[in-house]
């Protein structure tokens, strides 16, 4: 009896959530169509392009601020005509669609250009009248590059502002003292080797004098030496070609009286030239061959030997040289030894800016005041 009561209870809690179900499923496609229909409309009739061209206009059109870019009184204007919009698109969206559409349309879709414009008038006027912002940690460093530019006060004001702990407000500033003492030594330098250029040109000038004119003379000896060899080069390609063409010209007479006995030999009848006639003509012409290699050789041993008669004595200006190196760099030297950097005031001011840091950090001053002076006891 029990079974049958348990399923007819099941069937009819069953029934009741179908039927839950189903109403919910109906209702909410129902005005699902309501809303995609109304939202047609207003779209068909230019409704909702009036609502969102009022609300983008809004940015464009409200009292400008010469300054900021935009008034507070026109920021005013901007947040009341998004809300207008955000009402009129309510008639044809949901309440809840209509406000994601519009204020995540200035919130996101346009957070650059708002953040360059609204947001931006906003920072600005803030700024100018509240401003009080501190300096970030990561400028203590270069709050120490710049302690000739800040007075002890100041300094430690700004240290203290940093919100770093003491030792690391101290290890940052170290750092930044080692940029500034860099820099000291770098504007030193700079300033050393500029003086010391100007000295060494006044020092040097009559060296310099006396080095171009000397070197003008080395560059003469240099294009005589360069002119007396290749003179020397013609002259003994001259007499090499003057005895080469006579030698020819003696080969050439043997040749031919060699061929003259050849034909007296092979002709006893017609005798051009007599063997004792070939001789005597071959003795001459080697006795000349000898002699014009003899007068070659002689030339070009005395042309040869001329030319290592040239020669220039440099000693005397390498000399003035390593004398004039040796003064610069003396006197270079001397310069360096001079150039000290004096930071003893610097290093006063961090100290004394610590100690006000460490004053201000163990310092017990209430930042709010009582309503009443009345103490009750």
């Amino acid at each position: 009896m029990v079974a049958p009561l348990l399923v007819a209870a099941g069937l009819f809690i069953a029934g009741q959530i179908g039927e839950a179900l189903i109403e919910g499923f109906i209702r909410q496609t129902t005005e699902a169509s309501t809303i995609v229909g109304k939202t047609e409309l207003a779209i068909q009739k230019g409704f909702m392009r009036d609502v969102t061209a009022d609300a983008l206009d809004s940015m464009c059109e409200v009292e400008p601020h010469y300054n900021v870019g935009v008034s507070t009184d026109g920021l005013m204007e901007i947040v009341e005509r998004f809300m207008r919009a955000v009402a009129k698109a309510s008639l044809a969206l949901t309440p809840e669609i209509a406000e994601e559409l519009y204020t995540e349309l200035l919130q996101e879709g346009f957070s650059n250009a708002v953040q360059m414009s609204v947001g931006g008038a906003l920072q600005s006027i803030l700024n100018t009248w509240r401003g009080g912002y501190p300096p970030n940690p990561e400028d203590l460093e270069e709050l120490a590059r710049t302690l000739d530019k800040l007075d002890i006060d100041l300094f430690a004001l700004l240290i203290a502002q940093s919100g770093c702990n003491i030792p690391t407000s101290a290890w940052k500033v170290a750092k930044g003292f080692d940029s500034y003492v860099e820099q000291k030594h770098t504007d030193l330098k700079a300033q050393a080797d500029t003086a010391l250029n100007r000295l060494n040109s006044l020092l040097s000038l009559p060296y310099e004098l006396g080095d171009n004119v000397l070197s003008n003379e080395i560059m003469e000896i240099i294009g005589l030496f360069r002119e007396a060899y290749i003179r020397a080069q013609n002259l003994i390609e001259y007499v090499a070609e003057r005895a080469l063409s006579r030698l020819n010209e003696l080969r050439a007479e043997v040749k031919t009286v060699e061929e003259w006995l050849d034909w007296s030999n092979e002709h006893p009848e017609q005798i051009l030239i007599t063997p004792d006639e070939a001789y005597y003509v071959a003795l001459e012409n080697k006795l000349e061959a000898d002699a014009t290699m003899n007068s070659y050789n002689d030339t070009k041993t005395k042309i040869e030997n001329s030319l290592t008669d040239l020669d220039v004595d440099v000693s005397g200006f390498m000399t003035e040289v390593d004398n004039l190196l040796g003064d610069v760099a003396s006197h270079y030297n001397n310069i360096i030894s001079k150039s000290v950097i004096d930071m003893t005031e610097e290093i006063n001011m961090i100290k004394e800016a610590f100690k006000k840091l460490v004053a201000y950090r163990n310092a017990k001053d209430s930042q709010s005041s009582l309503k009443s002076s009345v103490v009750l006891q």
